[in-house]
């Protein structure tokens, strides 16, 4: 399904911020822009933290703006590593390495196109 007068397209992976705006989705839709939220759960990112359950509940609403999809790890797997110093202005010590799968591509590349995403598992890819 393609999504008519589409504006800027955002993407975001696992992102676990204390609080998702309240007025996120107002402010998505009135500027034309959607975003794309892909999630895979692990340790540090539960299904149960305030941003994912944020997120779904606008998903269960029905915000048109939002295309939030739960993926397994096999879609979007990532190498991580420490590393002495730090990295960045806010001092992390980690650095991972996305390996996007050909199906994870796939529906970035729709979703800039101006798709709906809805699933990524139906095309993994490689």
């Amino acid at each position: 399904r393609r999504v008519h007068g589409a504006g800027e397209r955002h993407i975001a992976h696992n992102s676990v911020i204390a609080a998702v705006p309240p007025e996120l989705a107002t402010t998505l839709e009135r500027i034309g822009a959607r975003l794309l939220c892909t999630w895979c759960e692990d340790a540090d990112h539960m299904r149960h933290c305030i941003a994912y359950k944020t997120l779904a509940k606008l998903r269960r609403d029905g915000c048109a703006a939002l295309d939030l999809v739960d993926i397994e790890y096999n879609v979007l797997p990532a190498v991580g590593a420490w590393v002495r110093g730090n990295l960045g202005r806010n001092g992390t010590h980690s650095l991972y390495v996305f390996a996007p799968s050909g199906g994870y591509r796939a529906s970035v590349a729709r979703f800039l196109a101006g798709d709906v995403v809805a699933s990524i598992a139906d095309a993994t890819g490689d």
